[in-house]
């Protein structure tokens, strides 16, 4: 006879299972773009998602594409380090409309 097992047990697999985790470490890191990019950074630009570990960012401008690639290694670490978690790898930017 096998051995119940508990709610949370089955739950925390479920869930792992369904990657909600990263999910949710991806919306995290989405929610701390402003603080982590700073005040400037922030005016300039918007995060729009996060894709296996890539978090795209949109910008104003070229030259803010320019200066933000400057910082992406800075800018990961800071978002990283907010969330607790390593759901960032990299940082692409872009210049679009917001």
């Amino acid at each position: 006879m096998k051995k119940p097992e508990a709610v949370g047990d089955i739950l925390s697999r479920v869930l792992k299972s369904l990657e909600i985790d990263q999910k949710m470490d991806e919306a995290r890191a989405l929610a701390a773009w402003p603080e982590a990019a700073g005040p400037k950074i922030a005016a300039n630009t918007r995060a729009v998602s996060v894709i296996r570990g890539r978090l795209l960012v949109e910008a104003k401008s070229p030259s803010w594409v320019q200066e933000c690639t400057l910082l992406r290694v800075r800018l990961r670490e800071k978002i990283n380090e907010l969330t607790g978690s390593r759901a960032v790898k990299d940082i692409t930017f872009k210049a679009g409309p917001f």
